[in-house]
């Protein structure tokens, strides 16, 4: 019997910077407290994820030194991506740069794995469950509450439809599965989660995750 193949897992990450990330939650808290709470969700997600030494792939190429970030700020950022490696995503639109990111994954470890940096709720287990759907499915995905998904994994390279999903709306998954389907793709499913986007979502994350006592 062949081995199981163990995917890359990756974090797709926003490069930190004031008034660029957690718009939604900056809205109620104003940016630099979106930018704590980025750098805290960021720092759970890698935390928790580690055993799989995921990579960090970053939006853009990282600006330690140019960055709007405090020494404390910047002290967390380089403690979180230690002994991890990181690269910087290519591609016009988040489908075709998670897209590059699986192929090439594909290519160098058989299988890859997507997670956002906003999403505490996914842990070990819940890539374990993965990589085990990968053995008899293309394509794993973990939906989220809001229409979208916070887990994609794959055995196979995507489809260049897949890149013309309607990200950050309540069709994000809809149109995935459609485009994989369209293409003959096999898809395995984990139950639903949650991802980070408005204060109440940070809120839950307080009340209901382990890590969020660690992260804040």
């Amino acid at each position: 019997m062949n081995e199981p193949v163990i995917p890359q897992l990756m974090i797709f990450a926003r490069w930190p910077r004031l008034g660029k990330v957690k718009t939604r939650l900056a809205a109620t808290v104003g940016d630099n407290r979106a930018l704590d709470c980025y750098l805290a969700l960021l720092s759970a997600v890698t935390r928790q994820l580690r055993p799989f030494r995921p990579e960090i792939w970053w939006d853009a190429e990282p600006e330690p030194q140019g960055a709007e970030l405090s020494t404390q700020q910047l002290e967390l950022l380089s403690a979180l991506s230690a002994g991890l490696g990181e690269r910087v995503q290519e591609g016009d639109n988040l489908g075709e740069r998670m897209r590059k990111a699986l192929s090439q994954a594909v290519r160098e470890a058989g299988a890859g794995i997507i997670v956002g940096s906003d999403c505490p709720a996914v842990t070990v287990e819940h890539i374990r469950h993965v990589i085990e759907q990968l053995r008899i499915h293309d394509v794993v995905l973990i939906p989220s509450d809001d229409g979208g998904y916070v887990l994609i994994g794959s055995r196979v390279d995507l489809p260049q439809a897949f890149d013309h999903a309607r990200w950050g709306t309540g069709h994000a998954l809809e149109d995935t599965v459609q485009a994989l389907s369209n293409a003959g793709l096999s898809i395995g499913y984990l139950p639903e989660l949650w991802d980070v986007d408005t204060w109440g979502d940070w809120e839950r994350w307080q009340r209901t995750c382990p890590s969020a006592s660690e992260g804040d």
